[in-house]
């Protein structure tokens, strides 16, 4: 639950920083907290240290997913579907490695895992860092004016159960799987 509210924080601040200072921001961002949380994660010796791990683990994570679909709508307007189409088949292939890794080679050491994620994330953020990401242009910048004009419009609102169905049924399902490989 702490997660969920984390990437709910992220996904209402994430879209605007990344809009006026650039996706390359949300990207290390994201990464970042992701980075540190996870960190914190394998060194939480209490249920409150845990839970902020995990609220930071959210947002780091909300950022990120509002950092990476920034990224691909710049990449190419021709190509668009297909490059989302390509990265959620790697989003499902990392959600179900992740328990089996977890499962069959880190039984019992959540921690160990915990450091493994934060290395890749190092490495990821490595990767980053020193590419050249072209910044939101101005005409597609967030604007509350249009965000009003939107709230009135059903279409919207379709969209958005559609997806907290979405969620919940991944969450679900991850859980579920995590359970049934490490049992």
């Amino acid at each position: 639950l702490v997660q969920a509210v984390g990437m709910i924080f992220a996904s209402l601040a994430a879209g605007v920083l990344i809009d006026y200072r650039g996706t390359k921001i949300g990207l290390i961002l994201g990464l970042g907290t992701i980075v540190g949380s996870l960190l914190l994660l394998a060194q939480a010796n209490n249920a409150l240290g845990v839970k902020i791990s995990l609220a930071l683990l959210g947002f780091g994570g909300g950022t990120q997913l509002t950092a990476r679909n920034a990224f691909i709508n710049g990449i190419s307007e021709r190509l668009r579907a297909t490059l989302f189409n390509l990265l959620l088949m790697f989003f499902g292939l990392g959600a179900l490695a992740t328990p089996f890794i977890a499962a069959n080679f880190l039984t019992h050491d959540p921690e160990r895992l915990a450091y493994i994620a934060a290395a890749l994330g190092c490495v990821t953020s490595a990767v980053v860092i020193p590419m050249r990401i072209p910044v939101t242009r101005a005409e597609r910048r967030f604007r509350f004016s249009g965000a009003r004009a939107l709230l009135g419009r059903p279409l919207l609102w379709v969209l958005a159960l559609l997806l907290a169905l979405y969620i919940s049924c991944k969450f679900s399902t991850w859980n579920w799987l995590t359970r049934e490989l490490i049992a």
